[in-house]
């Protein structure tokens, strides 16, 4: 078995003649010619054949290998030609071409996975059943697409009859083409008779399925068959809502130019895609084609309430910020908690260009959410010493109080770690470091600890 596995074929000659049994298994129920199969040792295989070993020896109780016949194991690295050269001799000799009952997977099956192609087209030429399927149900061509067989050897299955509509729980041949992104393939299923109108159980079409994933081949390859571009599935989704959730910019971007309607609402009345991901993007062209379509500049129909324009002052976009005010942004829009983009743009990804701009543009310095906190609050629960430094010096009221009578103060001593440098840049600018909130109580009362209180008490 050695021998035959390492092709010594003169070693293994004189073994056998010298009264080795041929028909000896190891541990995986494996003779000698399992190993010369698998290594495509194609003189070693035509010797113990001439001696007579089994062709079809397969293991019987083996965890893993259990029906693999020497013919599944040359199939199974089918990608060099020695091997090929192999199957091709021991299909000539009478090799069984399909899998024992209770083995996985047949020759064919073991090619695909192998990628052998030219070794699915010899089995197949010489009577392999293609829609025989594995253990597990799966079909050759189901495989063959889902472990990446080349387009030469997905064809030649369908030349040769695989049935397209055989699928598994999940997925048609043509549905698992499309998730996998593979134009060629689901082009050549179609040209086979694959159902491209088909609906699955929720509702979507092809055209939902390939907005999901990466290729912008199917998408307009299924708009050019007919599929509706703005069909629902069975949570009134369009593609463009799909494309939209999965952030696939491009697919967004194509379906849009392609018509797809961006006014059409899903059974949550959401819209399938908001502006706020365009200016995210920094994309103007997706911009413009939104708000043509009639797409509004303050559309806030997201969980939080936000506006584009607080995306915009949040990350720092100026150019949006500019773009969007240009075409009309209201600069005092609130969300749902009262923020305006005047209180996103202090935040540490956001920019003083940015907080300059929007004040230049109309935006309160002072300006309130709903908790009466100014954007001065949250420059310090962010700790973004600029943005502080930056408010203050443009006039920010330092002691103002939100609705709880809290000034920054009483939010800066809270942190253990900025609460002093914090508090220095404040009593540049007329700090009030004693004031009291609704409780009565001071900063001094909620410092995070006795250094704190002690800097506190300088400032008095």
């Amino acid at each position: 078995m050695v021998a035959a596995d390492y092709g010594h074929s003169e070693i293994a000659t004189y073994l056998i003649e010298s009264g080795a049994d041929i028909s000896t298994v190891d541990d995986n129920g494996y003779t000698a010619l399992h190993y010369a199969a698998r290594k495509g040792l194609v003189d070693v295989v035509k010797m113990l054949l001439e001696r007579g070993a089994d062709i079809n020896a397969h293991p019987v109780s083996s965890m893993f290998y259990e029906g693999y016949t020497p013919l599944i194991l040359a199939c199974d690295n089918s990608k060099n030609d020695a091997t090929l050269e192999v199957v091709k001799y021991l299909v000539g000799k009478g090799a069984d071409l399909e899998r024992v009952e209770y083995a996985f997977r047949s020759p064919l099956i073991a090619a695909i996975f192998s990628k052998g192609t030219n070794t699915v087209k010899f089995l197949l030429e010489n009577g392999a059943d293609p829609n025989r399927p594995a253990k597990d149900g799966r079909t050759p061509l189901y495989l063959a697409i889902s472990e990446g067989l080349p387009i030469e050897g997905i064809e030649a299955l369908l030349e040769h009859g695989a049935d397209v509509s055989v699928g598994n729980e999940y997925y048609t041949p043509l549905q698992l083409a499309v998730s996998k992104s593979k134009n060629d393939v689901a082009r050549k299923l179609i040209e086979f008779g694959a159902d491209y109108l088909a609906v699955d159980d929720d509702g979507n079409t092809l055209l939902h399925r390939a907005a999901r994933k990466g290729s912008t081949k199917n998408i307009e390859m299924f708009v050019e068959l007919g599929i509706d571009i703005n069909a629902r599935n069975n949570e009134g989704k369009t593609p463009l809502h799909i494309a939209a959730e999965d952030e696939y910019f491009n697919n967004v971007k194509l379906l849009i130019s392609l018509g797809a309607d961006v006014l059409v609402r899903d059974n949550n009345n959401y819209l399938p895609f908001h502006l706020h991901l365009a200016v995210y993007k920094e994309d103007v062209e997706v911009m413009e084609q939104l708000l043509s379509a009639g797409i509004s500049v303050d559309n806030n129909e997201v969980e939080a309430g936000i506006s584009p324009l607080h995306i915009a002052a949040a990350y720092g976009k100026i150019d949006m910020a500019k773009l969007l005010i240009q075409k009309g942004a209201d600069v005092s829009i609130r969300a749902k908690d009262g923020l305006q983009p005047i209180h996103a743009a202090v935040g540490s990804y956001g920019s003083l260009e940015m907080i300059d701009y929007l004040l230049e543009s109309g935006a309160s310095i002072d300006a309130e959410d709903h908790g009466g906190r100014t954007p001065i609050f949250y420059a310090v629960m962010d700790y973004n010493m600029e943005s502080i430094s930056h408010l203050a010096e443009k006039g920010a009221n330092v002691n103002h109080q939100d609705n709880t009578g809290m000034t920054p103060a009483h939010y800066a001593v809270q942190d253990k770690w900025d609460a002093i440098e914090m508090l220095t840049i404040l009593s540049d600018f007329s700090l009030v470091a004693n004031v009291k909130d609704d409780s009565g109580m001071t900063p001094e009362d909620y410092a995070a600890s006795e250094e704190i209180k002690e800097f506190l008490k300088t400032l008095y």
